[in-house]
């Protein structure tokens, strides 16, 4: 037994271990998720020299963690959840080189230890639904150049138990603040200058977001009711220059190395800025191009990409959940679905065309190895309209496709989509707006010329915002 290197009990009615475990000194993996008649761990577990990954998810009824006597240098993943568990051994901290942290659902935890900022080489720390934890500790500074997510969702926190130092965290690359009781996200925000998506979901009392990072690709502001007034208010709200002044970053980057992607530290990331903001107001007036249905077409100005303020495109699109029940959630379960928004280029005489799979990171789905393919536009389970946006950038349009031959666009979103939950939207209407570069504090700016507004009179008339 001395030589088993992983140790599996799921769902086994195992109560305690025995001391005898510490003499597996090759066991690399011990798994006890969902052991829920698992009260206690023995002090000898700490001699699992070669353990790195130790899962404790779903052990109800487990009430203490035990002290770890000695450094345990091999752990790099440690996932804990256990409603019993108030707090958390301040001996965490000999686990030298652990990258992950989780201790989601732990519903009675309510401190964490100062010494968590010991944990030098955390690159990961989730604390989703600790709905006790209405504190974090104000060491979380000395993790401000290893720690690249953290989720701190459905934890009861306001502002106030948000220590300063989170906004220290310069490697910091996902936030997840959804479910709490903050009214404002602070402005220190904009310290994260690493930071790529932002998650605010179901936060009921908020009711502004400063300027963000503009390293930003991703936000999602869903089911935030004081937000709501958001979908329908001007282009020049903070809301919408602050995704120009992201997209402007994630163009200038992609021109500047020549890709089609932006890559970081820590992999790679979208080539697009998506945003999901609450729905009931649907598509702003001020979007220039509007559809109902799942299909809007523009022509672009006469020269257009040669405007070297011209980033690109925001695609609208108003998402509506739909009933378990409809025919049209039956898409879902095709052995060949996928949803995606296709970005099609046609010719003057609309018989040519080229088709860019924006949410898909593949030129043809053909060489695919999946038969199902669907791409997760919400994190969340609830059932609440929702206007989701995606920047597009220009310059993933190749050069051939860059001449006044080529200026009839038409925008599909192929859905329906779906939320990580499993929650089924329809696209009832959508929406495309050219953006450009500030010019004049102009933020959007739209040129059209009369031929393109007789030739496609179920647009609304061209106007600059």
């Amino acid at each position: 037994m001395g030589s088993l290197v992983s140790l599996v009990l799921q769902e086994s009615a195992i109560k305690d271990l025995p001391c005898s475990i510490g003499h597996l000194s090759q066991l690399m993996e011990l798994d006890l998720i969902d052991c829920k008649n698992l009260t206690s761990l023995p002090s000898s577990i700490y001699k699992l020299k070669s353990l790195q990954d130790w899962k404790l998810y779903g052990c109800s009824n487990l009430e203490a963690f035990p002290e770890i006597m000695e450094d345990m240098e091999c752990v790099q993943s440690f996932y804990l959840s256990a409603k019993g568990i108030t707090e958390l051994s301040s001996s965490i901290g000999r686990l030298k080189v652990l990258k992950e942290l989780l201790l989601d659902e732990c519903e009675n935890l309510e401190t964490l230890p100062n010494n968590i900022g010991q944990l030098t080489r955390l690159e990961t720390l989730s604390l989703a639904y600790c709905q006790k934890l209405h504190k974090l500790p104000d060491t979380l500074r000395k993790l401000q150049h290893c720690l690249v997510s953290l989720d701190i969702r459905g934890c009861n926190l306001s502002e106030e138990a948000t220590p300063s130092d989170l906004w220290c965290l310069s490697s910091l690359v996902s936030l997840n603040m959804s479910k709490n009781n903050i009214r404002r996200i602070p402005n220190d925000i904009i310290e994260l200058s690493q930071l790529e998506s932002l998650y605010v979901n179901h936060c009921p009392l908020l009711e502004e977001i400063p300027r963000l990072p503009s390293s930003l690709t991703r936000m999602e502001a869903y089911g935030c009711p004081c937000l709501q007034t958001l979908s329908s208010s001007d282009a020049t709200h903070l809301l919408w220059s602050n995704f120009v002044d992201c997209f402007r970053s994630l163009f200038e980057d992609l021109e500047k190395k020549g890709t089609v992607c932006r890559f970081r530290k820590h992999g790679w990331s979208r080539s697009e800025i998506i945003v999901v903001i609450p729905g009931s107001c649907g598509i702003p007036e001020w979007v220039s191009h509007q559809s109902m249905g799942h299909e809007v077409r523009i022509v672009l100005p006469e020269n257009g990409y040669e405007d070297e303020n011209f980033l690109g495109f925001a695609l609208f699109f108003y998402l509506v959940p739909l009933d378990g029940d409809d025919p049209i959630c039956a898409k879902m379960y095709s052995p060949h679905y996928f949803n995606d928004i296709q970005f099609v280029i046609s010719d003057d005489q609309f018989q040519l065309t080229k088709t860019i799979n924006i949410l898909m990171p593949f030129e043809s789905f053909n060489d695919l190895n999946y038969e199902c393919i669907s791409f997760s536009i919400l994190s969340t389970s609830f059932l609440d309209p929702a206007l989701a946006v995606v920047y597009f950038p220009q310059i993933r349009i190749a050069r051939e496709y860059r001449s006044n031959r080529w200026n009839n666009i038409t925008v599909r979103f192929k859905g329906p989509f779906r939320s990580s939950y499993g929650v089924a939207f329809n696209v009832e209407s959508c929406g495309i707006h050219l953006i450009y570069h500030q010019r004049n504090h102009q933020l959007f700016n739209l040129k059209r010329s009369h031929q393109d507004a007789e030739d496609h009179p179920q647009h609304k008339k061209s106007r600059q915002v």
